[in-house]
């Protein structure tokens, strides 16, 4: 006992330290848990909340990718019915030529089949169409896609359909290979042996050129002015043998009378609109 009061006595002062070093260590270990706890725990809030806000981001940012996606898609569908669209109307626009191609052949054929009842057996008709007016010397002329190889030659009449009949456009005056050259009616160089279908009182047609809506009827008989009406058709003699008879050529618009003349003349608008010119046909003799 008495060792142990003479111990304590001795070294209090280290068992009092190693009393409070080791109260230090359970108290630092027992605070250090608690910190450590309370680190991790505000670790996994602030991680929690940063990983919500990128999985946020992330889901704007998909949702962002799939509009685009879906405006690329649209847009690929809009070009896509677009060119359907196009395509349409250029088939649209094939049908309507085509049918207004169909009037026009249809038409020719016709006119073609009913032409020859106005001549004999020795009459062939050849259509063929306006492509060009020549320049130069031939301002006022036109060119045909028919020629030599179709059988055409210089001064056979040209004729072209107008309502149900068939009227006067000129006759060639040049030949090549494969086109000619058309002298039409109004030109100054073109003249022709015409009457009145009604009266058949007879004249000379002759041209008065390009820019004139009129041509000209001379040398009518001066007593058939009484007879002689505004809008009388004129129509193609037969005389020369060069133009069948028969052949449409205009009405009359104008009579010019002069009191010191034997003959009087009349001016004619041709039946044949030569602005709209396109089909016409050549008589050809067989």
């Amino acid at each position: 006992m008495r060792s142990i009061k003479y111990f304590l006595k001795r070294y209090v002062h280290l068992i009092i330290f190693i009393v409070l070093v080791s109260l230090s260590f359970i108290l630092l270990f027992s605070a250090r848990t608690e910190v450590l706890k309370s680190i991790k725990s505000s670790g996994l809030t602030l991680f929690s909340s940063f990983q919500l806000g990128f999985s946020g981001i992330s889901d704007i940012f998909s949702g962002i990718s799939g509009h685009f996606q879906d405006i690329k898609k649209v847009r690929e569908e809009l070009a896509l019915t677009q060119q359907k669209l196009d395509k349409a109307y250029q088939l649209i626009d094939e049908i309507e030529d085509l049918k207004k191609q169909n009037i026009k052949l249809r038409g020719v054929i016709g006119y073609s089949f009913t032409i020859p009842s106005l001549y004999d057996d020795s009459i062939r008709i050849l259509p063929a169409q306006v492509i060009a007016k020549q320049p130069g010397n031939y301002s006022s002329c036109m060119t045909i896609n028919k020629g030599k190889k179709d059988g055409i030659k210089i001064n056979m009449p040209v004729i072209a359909p107008y309502e149900e009949h068939q009227g006067l456009v000129g006759k060639i005056l040049t030949v090549g290979g494969n086109t000619s050259i058309v002298l039409p009616l109004y030109n100054t160089s073109f003249y022709i042996s015409a009457r009145f279908k009604d009266t058949e009182y007879e004249g000379l047609i002759n041209g008065l050129g390009e820019n004139i809506p009129h041509i000209l009827m001379q040398y009518v008989a001066k007593h058939a002015k009484a007879e002689i009406k505004y809008g009388d058709l004129v129509i193609s003699s037969g005389m020369g043998e060069l133009y069948p008879r028969g052949i449409h050529i205009g009405k009359v618009n104008a009579i010019k009378a002069k009191p010191y003349e034997t003959s009087m003349e009349c001016e004619i608008v041709p039946v044949i609109d030569f602005s709209r010119l396109e089909n016409v046909y050549v008589i050809m003799k067989r």
